[in-house]
């Protein structure tokens, strides 16, 4: 469960969060700030993500891993755009990428390729009005790849880019979730919003909040996740503890941002 609760909320392959636009520009007291790292230590564990940019475009993020239980590594992602300024291509430091599919602006498409140029995997996401409503994951079946588990996603408003509620499927048959989680929000930003709009739209990928600040998670096998916050001048988390009520499992993320 804490696996897939981390990969979930936090984009586990290479996670890429960042952020140049949450003020207009024409805005004389606007402060543009971007997401440089965020550090989440728990259980003796620690991942480290940071971030470099050109200008408001992410060029690389790396993330680094240290176990309580001895071992680790890191891997470095850079990012490729295309025309219209989105991403195009992640490549990994280990020779793997990751190639996008856009519809409408939006990705409705992510590819992952193998460092021998071999298909692995494939996920299509699907949108109504602009939001993500569904994740559609596949699987090698042999030379071929077959649907397997996806996700609903459902939002409280038309205009809210942060879902309330996930739905887990196990199969691509599947009518009844296997599992469900149900988002709570607070008023302030989050850490992902500090992102420009092309990081915007892969960090929504994971399902994870991209606007407000999430309060608590409440899984429907038990577990439970409250969060608590600590903001910067700028309205920025700058550290983000997460208590798990069931297995009294604690994380702390801390954050750091270049404002100018």
């Amino acid at each position: 469960m804490k696996k897939l609760i981390l990969k979930r909320l936090f984009c586990a392959t290479i996670t890429a969060l960042l952020l140049g636009g949450c003020h207009k520009k024409d805005d004389p007291t606007a402060i543009t700030c971007l997401l440089t790292s965020q550090v989440t230590a728990g259980s003796g564990n620690t991942y480290t993500y940071t971030f470099t940019y050109d200008g408001q475009r992410a060029t690389t993020t790396s993330t680094t891993t240290a176990f309580a239980a001895g071992g680790g590594g890191s891997i470095t992602g850079t990012f490729k755009y295309d025309g219209s300024g989105n991403i195009s291509e992640i490549d990994y430091s280990g020779g793997a990428r990751d190639v996008f599919t856009y519809s409408n602006g939006v990705i409705t498409k992510k590819e992952k390729y193998s460092n021998t140029n071999a298909l692995e995997d494939q996920t299509d996401y699907d949108y109504v009005n602009g939001q993500l409503v569904k994740i559609q994951e596949y699987y090698k079946n042999g030379l071929t790849l077959a649907k397997e588990a996806y996700q609903v996603l459902e939002y409280a408003t038309p205009s809210s880019k942060d879902p309330i509620r996930i739905k887990h499927f196990d199969t691509a048959t599947s009518t009844t979730p296997s599992s469900t989680s149900e988002f709570s929000y607070g008023d302030q930003k989050c850490a992902f919003s500090a992102a420009p709009p092309a990081l915007v739209k892969y960090l929504r990928l994971g399902g994870q909040p991209v606007e407000n600040n999430v309060t608590k998670i409440v899984f429907s096998g038990g577990e439970v996740i409250t969060y608590t916050y600590e903001f910067n001048a700028n309205g920025y988390p700058s550290t983000r503890i997460e208590t798990y009520t069931v297995s009294s499992q604690v994380n702390t993320n801390t954050y750091s941002y270049a404002c100018s």
